[in-house]
């Protein structure tokens, strides 16, 4: 049962990431030119916003950046404990021990400073295919367009701006998100069998991701035969799960469609409510199962097999004929 608690964990750091929505709305002008832009379009009014508001903005950026990394260094030092102590808890359980989940997290923090070592060595190739990603598709969009928009009236500039960002998936941003995939598959390997030899045999970052990449090479057969059972099962749980979950929001929504006047507001948030805590109990639960068995795949490929038992003694002088008399 320790295992649910250290899969809560664990799937702290199991990826993910923030986004946002950015809707706009509006009515129709009647009278406005064709080729007039939109007002939150034009170039002036937003300069003159961002110099007018500045202060207030770098002010808020900053803000945001710290809570954002200090929230993701947290979840990374948590998610990465809780990986490390389902290895050890799954490990201790096969050689017949009772492990706890302090035990667990005593194993975690014993090897988090070089767990999250490796994560970030891994991080590094990753981080440098987004900044160039980023990059060269803006200096690709803004210069072809640029080139493209002068004098030119709002629709042939959203015409200029959109073959431009055509261009620019076609030639640069498709063949850099085919290397970023398979440098996630990689990825996702080294830090499987990585995670094991850290936390099973004792080793350094970069001696584990050695090692787990040998482990790999040596077993690539019944990993990659492991990796697709396991994600056919997670797909088919997945569907079985999202049903209730949808007829469940589903209902809330028509609920709320019904009372439109008088939403049941505390309803509505106890359902919310629920559901997330439904959505965490599951995903503790796959991944405390998928670490496990991780773990008990690494335990079988790295296991010598037994030895061929030694054949008995024979005594020559025993089993020799008696001499003639």
């Amino acid at each position: 049962k320790s295992l649910w608690l250290l899969g809560f964990l664990a799937s702290l750091s199991s990826g993910g990431g923030s986004g946002g929505n950015f809707n706009t709305g509006g009515g129709s002008d009647g009278g406005s030119g064709s080729n007039q832009l939109p007002s939150w379009l034009d170039a002036s009014q937003i300069g003159r916003w961002f110099e007018q508001n500045s202060a207030t903005v770098a002010a808020l950026i900053c803000v945001l950046l710290c809570v954002f990394l200090v929230i993701w260094l947290v979840t990374l030092v948590l998610g990465e404990i809780g990986q490390g102590g389902l290895i050890a808890n799954v490990d201790g359980i096969e050689r017949g021990g009772s492990p706890t989940f302090g035990d667990g997290w005593r194993a975690g923090v014993a090897r988090v400073r070089t767990l999250v070592g490796m994560r970030l060595l891994l991080a590094i190739p990753g981080i440098l295919l987004g900044a160039i990603f980023v990059a060269i598709l803006v200096i690709t969009t803004v210069g072809t367009a640029g080139t493209a928009l002068s004098g030119q009236s709002g629709e042939d500039m959203f015409a200029a701006i959109l073959g431009a960002g055509a261009i620019g998936f076609l030639c640069i941003v498709f063949p850099l998100l085919c290397i970023f995939a398979i440098y996630s598959l990689l990825v996702g390997v080294l830090e499987t069998f990585g995670r094991r030899a850290v936390v099973l045999e004792n080793l350094g970052a970069i001696d584990g991701l050695k090692r787990g990449w040998a482990v790999f090479r040596g077993k690539i057969g019944d990993s990659i035969v492991l990796a697709i059972l396991m994600a056919v099962v997670s797909f088919v749980v997945g569907i079985v799960v999202a049903v209730p979950l949808v007829v469940f929001g589903v209902g809330t929504a028509i609920g709320a469609a019904a009372f439109s006047d008088s939403a049941p507001w505390a309803l509505i948030a106890v359902g919310i409510l629920l559901f997330i805590v439904l959505a965490v109990v599951i995903g503790s639960f796959f991944t405390a199962v998928n670490s496990a068995v991780w773990t008990l795949a690494y335990r079988e490929f790295t296991t010598p097999p037994p030895a061929p038992p030694t054949p008995p003694a024979i005594d020559l002088l025993a089993a020799a004929p008696p001499p003639p008399a």
